[in-house]
């Protein structure tokens, strides 16, 4: 009803009440707004004409309305708008909706920021962090964290037959000089179908990292193991399995040229296969 006998009554009807009703196609709303809270966000007017996160939204809303888990792909992320705006989603109605976000390393060098993918990280972590200090107690959990990752080459050298590549003794080591146990674990969660946000733990044994993902797949890419720091990565691994009552068939994946000889290498296995691990893999 209207303030007084000028104005018309008018009828609000919600989308999810009326079957086979599609939202308005077309509203207006100022381009200004976007660019004025991501400046406020970042302390700094670093990308221009931004995607204003309430217009994606209230899309996501409207397209993911009973589907509360899905997840949201922008191939073209710019300042990350898409990935606040699901944040803000989810923090509205309960949601549990994730999203993959890619951007090329167009580089910008301005306010401290190297490239956009530098834009679209901070963003993301400031957002999640306003997101979060703005919840009520009563509030359920939001998960506003995200993994970020670079497109690379593979970590195993590739054989394209070159005379350099004939030294069998200089090929007897197949990783890619440079790379960290962080980028072997990422290729091998890739290579053997794991989920890129399982969750992870890492434990550190014999000088390496452990890691940990939910149980279902342990990796140790350490090198130089002897006999002897094969023995204590075999009982770090069963007493982790058992602390969190993992499978006794949880995959173990190590680097192939980590062991000092082949001894080590055997030890390894006949104590896991020992302990109940039947699937061991190497890299």
């Amino acid at each position: 009803m209207g303030k007084d006998h000028t104005e018309y009554i008018n009828r609000k009807t919600y989308l999810d009440s009326e079957d086979g009703v599609v939202p308005t196609s077309v509203f207006e709303r100022k381009r200004t707004s976007a660019s004025h809270s991501l400046e406020t966000l970042l302390d700094s007017d670093v990308f221009p004409f931004p995607k204003d996160v309430n217009v994606i939204s209230r899309w996501l809303g409207l397209v993911t309305q009973n589907a509360t888990e899905a997840l949201v792909l922008d191939f073209f992320a710019g300042s990350g708008s898409t990935g606040h705006a699901v944040m803000d989603l989810n923090a509205a109605d309960g949601g549990d909706r994730r999203y993959i976000l890619v951007q090329l390393d167009e580089f910008v060098g301005t306010d401290g920021y190297d490239t956009i993918a530098g834009i679209t990280r901070e963003r993301l972590r400031r957002a999640g962090n306003l997101i979060a200090s703005k919840r009520t107690l009563d509030a359920a959990d939001i998960d506003t964290g995200f993994r970020s990752y670079r497109l690379a080459s593979s970590n195993v050298k590739a054989w394209d037959g070159t005379p350099d590549q004939l030294d069998l003794l200089g090929a007897v080591d197949n990783l890619v000089t440079g790379r960290t146990t962080d980028d072997l674990l990422v290729e091998t969660m890739l290579r053997l179908g794991v989920d890129l946000t399982t969750p992870l733990e890492t434990r550190e044994v014999a000088g390496s990292t452990l890691y940990n993902l939910a149980g279902t797949l342990f990796a140790y890419f350490g090198t130089d193991i002897t006999v002897g720091r094969a023995n204590e990565v075999t009982k770090a691994l069963v007493a982790w399995r058992d602390e969190i009552q993992g499978d006794a068939d949880t995959t173990v994946v190590v680097r192939d040229t980590g062991f000092v000889d082949a001894a080590a290498k055997l030890n390894f296995a006949a104590a896991l296969e020992q302990a109940g691990f039947t699937t061991l893999r190497s890299i």
